[in-house]
């Protein structure tokens, strides 16, 4: 695709032309290098090359930093509590939410919004990213975290690995994934990681 739309490029006098052909071959490359970056994280956690540094995280400022990181820019909001630590590897935090974040983007409407919210209790903490998407039918709600696997209506590209890397980061960091959705209503996704507690300081 890249290929082709540099040919055309080339052959094109029209200003306004080479500037959408310009948009389009960004576009394709953006997805080319994400699709990369996730044959290689799947490799690497295929392989247990992976190396965690658990520290206590603020979520918020996470969550924000995933929502910047995140290819296809949405509207986003982010009910995330101020003075929220989760105990996780900062990189493998970033792997599941802007997965998870891309697989929103990707099944839904580019003008319909798309959630995040936390919460903590007995020591964990709960991390929900919404969407008003085309959603999954139940058969497919734990299939979906196959590697390779896409579902067969969403007329998208991709590898079929975020969300089974999400899982996998998820897991090694003592936490876990699933899904809730409904057909043409959208899909929640949600994740759990250990609660560190409020940060240092915080209103108790």
């Amino acid at each position: 695709m890249i290929a082709a739309l540099t040919e055309v490029l080339g052959e094109s006098p029209d200003h306004e032309d080479r500037e959408n052909l310009l948009e389009r071959i960004f576009q394709n490359a953006s997805e080319m290098n994400a699709m990369l970056e996730q044959f290689l994280d799947y490799s690497r956690l295929e392989s247990g090359k992976v190396a965690l540094e658990i520290t206590p995280l603020p979520l918020r400022n996470a969550v924000l930093r995933c929502i910047e990181l995140a290819p296809g820019k949405r509207q986003t909001s982010v009910e995330v509590p101020d003075d929220l630590n989760v105990l996780a590897d900062s990189r493998g935090f970033d792997r599941i939410l802007v997965n998870l974040l891309a697989n929103a983007a990707k099944f839904s409407p580019e003008d319909s919004p798309i959630r995040v919210t936390a919460r903590a209790e007995n020591g964990v903490a709960t991390v929900a990213v919404e969407d008003d998407g085309i959603g999954i039918p139940h058969e497919d709600q734990e299939r979906v975290f196959e590697r390779f696997h896409q579902l067969a209506a969403s007329g998208t590209r991709g590898t079929g690995l975020g969300l089974s890397i999400a899982r996998r980061y998820a897991e090694w960091l003592g936490g876990e994934v699933w899904v809730e959705s409904t057909p043409g209503q959208g899909s929640k996704f949600f994740f759990t990681l250990p609660w560190a507690g409020e940060l240092e300081g915080s209103a108790q």
